[in-house]
Parts: C-alpha cells; sequence; structure tokens
C-alpha cells in the first residue's frame, strides 16, 4: 500500500491539523515512515501517539483535540468542552467565570 499523503492532510484538516498514528498507518504510512518523518522533524509528537505536521502551534484548542485522539472514549467537559463548542466566559464581579455566551470558535 502506498502512502496517502492527501487522505492524511484532509483527516487531520479535520482535526485541527492533528492525526494519529493509526491514523498515518492507514493512510498507508508503514512504522519506518511514521519514525522517519519524525526523525526529520516533517511531524512533531503532540502528545502520545498523536502528530501534528511541521508548525502547528500548542494552544489550548489544540490540546483539546488530542485529549480526545490520544485517548479514545474521552468526552471534554468544562472550559474544554466550552473551547470546542465555541462558547466564551463571561466573567462575574469576582474576575471567574459567571456564565458562558455562544462565541467564535
Amino acid at each position: 500500500m502506498e502512502a496517502d499523503d492527501s487522505e492524511l492532510r484532509r483527516m487531520a484538516a479535520r482535526q485541527r491539523g492533528l492525526f494519529t498514528r493509526t491514523q498515518a498507518r492507514a493512510c498507508g504510512y508503514s512504522a519506518y515512515q511514521v519514525r522517519r518523518r519524525i526523525e526529520l522533524g516533517q511531524w512533531q509528537r503532540v502528545l502520545g501517539p498523536v502528530f501534528a505536521f511541521l508548525g502547528a502551534s500548542r494552544t489550548p484548542g489544540l490540546l483539546d483535540v488530542v485529549a480526545g485522539l490520544a485517548v479514545p472514549g474521552t468526552v471534554l467537559a468544562g472550559p474544554s468542552a466550552a473551547r470546542v463548542m465555541a462558547y466564551r466566559p463571561t466573567t462575574g464581579g469576582h474576575g471567574s467565570p459567571s456564565r458562558w455566551r455562544p462565541g467564535r470558535g
């Protein structure tokens, strides 16, 4: 099976630029090809089996997606879920979030 870079990039685009080792293998990359791209710096390991193409910035929103990809069955809650659903906190009188309102992701 030949590696399909365009399919891996499409998959990653739906996951904020992230993909897993399993997804890369499903796109035809051998274990050697995965390891070699990491060694050459073409791919960067974000956490465990989760990778990104070179240049991805570690933001809270990106790390929320990483958690979902790294641990099967993960459910996001609290601020992580709010970020993914594009909700933004509004502050109460003491500077802590008192309610959440829809925002832009």
